[in-house]
């Protein structure tokens, strides 16, 4: 982990209040009850053994099982052995790339990023498919050989690999339309899906009918992710909705807002893009975003997080450059020069100009022959401050909102908790 993050992380615990007595009596809390001490193994009933009650628990709580109080240590044991491996045999095909990447790299003993061990943690551990073991104050990371197994055994089967990848371009493609629509119609994804990303709609007539079966299993597909629900989002009837809208009425109002309007279409490149970010991050108006934001704010970590709610309110609440200069005076950032002012303004309302937003249905406003909406400098900052400073509604924080801490969290994994 770089310094400047280990400080970014020091300064946002130091804000709760909380010191490094708290922080270590946090860690020796965590080891004792959700990790394994001494040497690894990789055999999963040994692991269970050394485990410390409180992980079977958490595993099986995990996976919904009631956790009797009067059973003995070896019957939840085997209790435990049976949720992990008969969970893995039925998830496996729901595994995201990044998931089998980072399992791979674990169980090869491979060196692991700051952010693979903290997904590791997250995903797997609760899970009873990664273990937690700590020797010397050092930490690891173990798969369990019955985990291995069934990995390696399921990537090898043709059938596996057919669904992984048909479950794969689904979510690719569901987790696009949610970072281009906010809401979406079922249909919609499918069709997305079928023609785009798996190119359906290529083939030649012939070939179309030797592959109809494809529309129906992404159905299928499709459905059974709708049903887990995973990834931001909740479904009502045909509609998929991200969570960003809280409630029926919410993305009821929006519905309404964009009645009408036609589907931007992605195409195969642009699923894989949206699918990891709401923005396109090859614009060149938004690369230097960021390099400006880095410079006024001497601190790439904080740059790069008011960057992330800058692409939030932007792509879902049609945020204009007028907007974001304001949010910037009302965090005191400021310019060293009225022309540096200016140019940040005008590179601002480029990008802004090009940024695919739900209100537009994915298209952005210059695809829609809307007015580029420029930044007039004729009002002074002090004015600028005092409007914003009292504002007739201020707005609710959404749950998928980054946090305005300044963890670079979402709120609902943070201080909404």
């Amino acid at each position: 982990m770089r310094k400047s993050e280990i400080n970014e992380i020091n300064e946002f615990f130091n804000s709760l209040g909380i010191d490094n007595e708290m922080l270590s009596q946090m860690a020796s809390s965590y080891t004792e009850n959700f990790m394994i001490q001494g040497e690894e193994t990789t055999k999963l009933e040994e692991i269970l053994k050394r485990a410390p009650e409180s992980l079977l628990d958490w595993i099986l709580e995990n996976w919904q099982e009631e956790v009797d109080a009067e059973v003995s240590c070896e019957n939840k044991e085997r209790t435990v052995y049976d949720v992990i491996t008969e969970s893995f045999q039925k998830e496996l095909i729901f595994l995201d790339k990044e998931d089998v990447e980072v399992m791979l790299r674990a169980m090869n003993g491979h060196p692991l990023s700051a952010v693979q061990m903290a997904a590791l943690q997250d995903n797997y551990c609760h899970k009873g498919w990664v273990f937690m073991f700590c020797k010397d104050e050092k930490c690891s990371f173990v798969v369990p050989d019955e985990i291995r197994e069934m990995m390696i055994t399921g990537l090898k089967d043709e059938k596996t690999q057919s669904l992984l990848g048909l479950i794969t371009g689904v979510r690719l493609t569901l987790r696009a339309c949610m970072n281009l629509f906010g809401v979406v119609e079922k249909k919609k994804v499918l069709q997305i899906a079928v023609d785009k990303m798996f190119k359906y709609s290529d083939l030649s007539e012939e070939e179309q009918k030797e592959l109809a079966w494809l529309s129906e299993k992404a159905e299928e597909a499709l459905q059974l992710l709708c049903q887990r629900e995973e990834g931001g989002f909740w479904c009502e009837e045909d509609w998929i909705i991200s969570e960003a809208f809280e409630s029926r009425r919410e993305y009821k109002d929006f519905l309404k807002q964009v009645s009408g309007q036609e589907y931007y279409i992605p195409n195969h490149k642009e699923i894989y893009s949206y699918a990891e970010h709401m923005v396109n991050m090859e614009n060149p108006c938004y690369k230097k975003m960021v390099k400006d934001l880095t410079g006024l704010m001497k601190n790439k970590v904080r740059a790069d997080n008011l960057m992330l709610e800058l692409e939030y309110r932007t792509v879902q609440d049609d945020f204009q450059a007028k907007d974001i200069m304001k949010l910037l005076f009302t965090r005191g950032i400021t310019f060293s020069s009225k022309r540096s002012e200016e140019n940040f303004a005008t590179n601002c309302s480029q990008w802004v100009y090009t940024v695919r937003k739900w209100s537009n249905r994915g298209f952005t406003d210059k695809e829609l022959g809307r007015q580029k909406k420029e930044v007039s400098f004729f009002v002074a900052p002090e004015q600028i401050l005092k409007d914003v400073q009292t504002p007739k509604i201020q707005k609710k924080i959404g749950r998928n909102d980054p946090c305005p801490c300044g963890s670079g969290k979402k709120y609902k994994k943070c201080c909404g908790k």
